[in-house]
């Protein structure tokens, strides 16, 4: 986001400057109250409006944003900037064919100009026209090659439009050109994670967090690909660091109670499945995952209303069906497991056949 000068008179330009001084330091009203002098004298300073438009952006007040690019505009009709700032405010308020308008306008003024293809990239992107957004983006990396969030960008956009491949050569080129962000590092390990190279996938997530220490879901990408690799202690703390920085993250509640399941520490499993049933009651998987903790430890009572619920959220879940009917199995109660019996063969034969088995025990 660029602040822009003009040539004013020198008490004018003393206020500009401290106008953008206070901008520099987020003084967003402060910084509007002075540009406002400026043009209280200098009605025709399109910087000084263009200024206050900035102002008025960052502090998410966007029509007032519009109104002020537009004042700029009318002074300086070739002004590319505040089409460009126009366009992205026109973007926050989701009027989008205006957004697209106002780059076009900017394209047309300086068609050289990296800025707009990239912000229309981004608003196309948004609107999930991956085509469109792909051809803008890569405008705008033919047009400034050297800037690593546009590959960022474009890697997005690739994986919307299901093209890994592409997406991972983007995401590593955005890496190689320097990349500070921990983003283009987070979409890397998922990937690298979900190709089951977990060596590359702990490398990019590590690196992940380490640029972007606050970055809950890079940590619990991180758990899931260390917990893939039994790399049990890690996986803990990884868990942890996502739950620090986030305390209602179901999903990493989930992968902490995992690293407990997968050692058969099913005991030590149930509080944190517990919680993430508590966080997200309607998250089948939690729910599943908390009643098989409860029945392999034995707390037959305490899983029989979980099963029951996961079934209700979805009466389709044969692991849920049969493990209910396990439930029965183990409480000795031979005609509930026939029942349960009956209700998972339509939905898996084979694993109907293995409940039946332990029936025929009883």
């Amino acid at each position: 986001m660029l602040l822009f000068a003009c040539t004013v008179t020198a008490s004018s330009q003393t206020l500009f400057d401290k106008g953008l001084q206070q901008f520099k330091d987020k003084q967003y009203t402060q910084a509007l109250e002075t540009f406002n002098q400026v043009v209280a004298t200098e009605t025709k300073n399109h910087a000084a409006f263009y200024n206050m438009g900035l102002c008025y952006y960052n502090l998410k007040l966007y029509d007032d944003a519009v109104r002020k690019f537009q004042q700029a505009i009318n002074i300086k009709t070739d002004y590319t900037e505040a089409y460009v700032q126009m366009g992205n405010a026109y973007d926050y308020l989701d009027k989008f064919t205006e957004a697209i308008g106002a780059y076009k306008k900017a394209i047309q003024i300086n068609p050289n100009n990296y800025s707009p293809y990239f912000e229309m990239g981004v608003a196309y992107k948004r609107k999930k026209n991956y085509p469109d957004a792909l051809n803008a983006f890569l405008e705008a990396v033919r047009l400034a090659p050297e800037r690593d969030n546009t590959q960022y960008q474009l890697g997005l956009c690739y994986l919307g439009m299901n093209r890994e491949a592409d997406a991972q050569a983007a995401f590593e080129k955005a890496v190689n050109l320097g990349s500070k962000t921990g983003y283009p590092q987070y979409e890397l390990g998922k990937i690298y994670y979900n190709q089951g190279n977990t060596a590359s996938a702990i490398a990019y997530l590590s690196s992940a967090v380490y640029l972007k220490p606050d970055y809950a879901d890079a940590y619990k990408e991180l758990g899931d690909a260390y917990l893939e690799d039994k790399n049990y202690d890690n996986a803990i703390t990884a868990y942890n660091n996502a739950i620090r920085l986030s305390p209602s993250y179901a999903d990493a509640y989930l992968g902490l109670g995992n690293v407990y399941y997968n050692q058969n520490l099913y005991a030590e499993s149930i509080p944190a499945y517990k919680k993430a049933a508590e966080i997200s009651p309607n998250y089948e998987t939690a729910q599943l995952y908390l009643a098989d903790a409860y029945m392999n430890s034995k707390q037959y009572d305490a899983a029989l209303p979980v099963y029951k619920k996961t079934i209700l959220l979805n009466p389709k879940n044969v692991d849920a069906q049969y493990g209910l009917g396990l439930l029965y199995y183990n409480q000795r109660n031979k005609t509930a497991a026939m029942q349960q019996y009956n209700k998972v063969k339509p939905l898996d034969a084979a694993k109907a056949d293995k409940l039946l088995e332990f029936i025929n025990k009883l």
